[in-house]
């Protein structure tokens, strides 16, 4: 119950996407972790989102860059599934702890919040100013 629980099955393909030593997001290990994803569904939208939360609070700035842009991709890709996720209490939260934190790259916070501004603009299109019902 506490601890030693089961392994996220995530955890490696999302620090391969992740990798600190990448000179660019992997487009191939991220299209395939969407399509494996979409192929699943709810279980592994969780494990997905779970995954992608420790390596947003991972310290280096490019791990969360790429951690922010693989985000995006999944909500860009896949459905209602990851977006509940996405929505979820735990994954809102670690977005807006990389936005406070006063230590956080300044490029990390304008990325999440522009993944936020994204993400609400998509969901909540405005019409004049507000928004649609």
């Amino acid at each position: 119950m506490f601890g030693g629980g089961e392994a996220n099955p995530y955890d490696e393909v999302i620090a391969k996407a992740t990798d600190e030593n990448l000179t660019s997001e992997n487009w191939e290990i991220i299209l395939t972790l969407c399509h494996k994803v979409a192929d699943e569904g709810q279980k592994d939208a969780n494990s997905v989102v779970g995954a992608l939360i420790k390596r947003l609070a991972h310290r280096n700035p490019n791990i969360q860059l790429y951690a922010l842009s693989l985000a995006e991709a999944l909500t860009k890709n896949l459905g209602i599934e990851l977006h509940r996720e996405l929505a979820s209490k735990a994954f809102t939260q670690a977005l807006e702890k990389i936005i406070t934190d006063r230590t956080t790259h300044d490029k990390v916070k304008k990325r999440a919040l522009q993944l936020v501004a994204e993400c609400a603009e998509r969901h909540f299109p405005r019409n004049n100013g507000r928004l649609v019902q």
